[in-house]
């Protein structure tokens, strides 16, 4: 039986030989042994594919089956079923949580409608600026003056990335869905939006 660290939260804890963490709740290794668990991202939740074929009865008990379905939530078919709940990876990156990256995920927790808002406003400018140079949009997909709904039909909202200087919202453009990209936020304040390439030569 799961149950909730804090409801504002939206981490649950599990009976596992999987580690608790007073913060994350149940964390469990992926592949490549980072360190993952599953989060509901209510503020984002219009940034996720409705469209998910197939019907695992995980996915609905998801808080429950949290060591299995992380672990899996890369394949194609449980991710879009996990995003369209708005369920998304909550990623540690390497090792297992730090004092800062707990420090980090509690102010995002604490101010989160804040943080996510500020994440679409700079996707919005960063759209605006660049989107006449993207060939994969079709001409009706280069809104002038898009809305949340527009860029909402255009971007996908993928993980968040904890570590210990930064988050980064890592996200799945229409244009660029092979490479994908993101935005850092750094004391609550997005400081940089671009390719997953462009991101990673910022964080280094």
């Amino acid at each position: 039986m799961a149950s909730c660290i804090g409801p504002e939260r939206g981490i649950f804890v599990v009976m596992s030989e999987t580690p608790q963490d007073d913060v994350f709740g149940l964390i469990t290794t992926d592949r490549f042994g980072g360190w993952i668990t599953l989060r509901q991202f209510t503020y984002l939740a219009d940034f996720a594919s409705q469209h998910s074929p197939g019907d695992d009865p995980r996915v609905t008990d998801w808080q429950n089956h949290i060591a299995e379905l992380a672990t899996e939530a890369r394949s194609f078919t449980l991710r879009a079923q996990l995003h369209r709940l708005g369920v998304h990876e909550l990623d540690l990156s390497e090792g297992l949580p730090t004092p800062k990256q707990k420090e980090i995920f509690n102010a995002f927790v604490e101010n989160e409608q804040t943080y996510c808002d500020r994440v679409v406003d700079a996707l919005t400018r960063y759209y605006g600026a660049v989107r006449d140079d993207w060939d994969a949009l079709e001409d009706d997909e280069k809104f002038a003056n898009p809305s949340r709904e527009n860029l909402a039909s255009l971007v996908e909202f993928d993980s968040l990335v904890v570590t210990d200087r930064h988050l980064n919202f890592t996200m799945r453009p229409a244009w660029d869905t092979e490479h994908g990209m993101g935005a850092i936020m750094y004391q609550g304040q997005v400081v940089m939006v671009g390719s997953s390439d462009d991101i990673g030569e910022f964080t280094g």
